[in-house]
């Protein structure tokens, strides 16, 4: 087979990216020919459109000799994005695997271009989704899409030689992501404040993109600004560092797909603090595997931080819980395999 992946380019930040990534890393993505499209990068707005013409462009003359065309979206910009993709695989006869990440049923699948989606699904032959939670909203939006739609979780990036292999000899509550609202950000910086105030010795890194300046101001305005660091957005070695010293990690999301940050810090070994939403709750259980919080519930935040920090037995139990999970949900191995089997279906249709 040849497969066209449609995706953003390796350089973008995002989970999209990573996924991509952890793929292109694969047998599988050699064995079958694959050859990445990206359509979108970070950057000044006349080289974002430079890049989706290219795409285009590129995409028009490979597609004649393709068999699939594997196509990644999320949010409506996204999705928009890619339609131009979807309409010309189905005028080349190409089979198409679109895989969703999007991480709000209301601002998709139930928002006000939804009519959009609704295109994007009926031209595709396979749905990939992230979680049994997702397919479930999905098929309640779109029921004729039973047979279409199916659930392969987002792979760990990393090498299975990191698994377990945190050194939390610095000590840390780690964040990474966008900084924001949607990410509970600054619902972090509050609880951060309260668990100072219970005893807490940790200091708190926020480390990502978006509104740091906002967060900056907020850990100021809060009293702990000396205990907040914001170092941006890091990638490669300096994420790795990051994460082999920290002590929790915290994820208070309002909305997500099935986070990779989350996958990450498994993988690494360390307890995680995070929201049940999206996929989360269809893999991770609360005090076994995760520390789940109410979203927006700073209380709630403080207190995990503070028992995780302050209970060694329960963090182990969470850490152990956490690395049994991601052998079971999140291996690389598994998630090539699955994309083999979809691959294989779609080719025989």
């Amino acid at each position: 087979m040849k497969v066209l992946v449609i995706a953003p380019s390796r350089h973008t930040k995002g989970g999209i990216t990573s996924v991509v990534l952890a793929h292109e890393a694969s047998l599988s993505w050699r064995d079958n020919g694959i050859v990445w499209i990206p359509t979108h990068y970070d950057g000044w707005a006349l080289g974002k459109i430079l890049i989706a013409v290219k795409a285009l462009f590129s995409f028009l003359i490979k597609v004649g000799g393709a068999d699939i065309a594997h196509i990644h979206f999320s949010e409506p910009v996204s999705a928009i994005r890619k339609l131009p993709f979807f309409v010309l695989s189905r005028v080349f006869n190409v089979k198409i695997v679109a895989h969703f990440h999007a991480f709000s049923p209301d601002s998709t699948i139930h928002g006000r271009l939804s009519f959009m989606y609704r295109l994007i699904f009926s031209l595709s032959d396979k749905i990939i989704v992230l979680s049994p939670s997702w397919r479930r909203n999905l098929l309640n939006a779109c029921p004729w899409l039973e047979r279409k739609v199916v659930v392969i979780w987002n792979p760990s990036p990393l090498a299975p030689s990191v698994v377990g292999d945190s050194n939390p000899t610095m000590g840390y509550i780690l964040f990474l992501g966008k900084l924001g609202l949607r990410k509970g950000t600054f619902d972090l910086i509050r609880a951060f404040k309260l668990y100072r105030s219970m005893g807490g010795t940790l200091n708190l890194v926020l480390a990502g993109d978006g509104d740091i300046e906002e967060a900056r101001s907020i850990a100021s305005d809060e009293g702990v600004g000396q205990w907040v660091l914001t170092p941006g957005w890091v990638g490669g070695e300096a994420k790795d560092a990051l994460l082999r010293s920290a002590t929790i990690f915290c994820l208070p999301s309002y909305a997500e797909g099935f986070p990779m940050s989350v996958i990450e810090a498994l993988f690494y070994g360390i307890p995680v603090v995070t929201t049940p939403v999206g996929g989360m709750p269809d893999a991770l259980s609360h005090r076994v595997s995760v520390y789940f919080v109410t979203p927006g519930k700073i209380d709630e935040i403080a207190n995990s931080l503070y028992e995780l920090e302050s209970n060694e037995s329960l963090a182990e139990g969470i850490i152990q819980g956490g690395l049994k999970v991601s052998s079971c949900f999140f291996s690389r191995e598994s998630f090539v395999k699955s994309i083999d089997g979809v691959y294989s279906d779609v080719s025989m249709l």
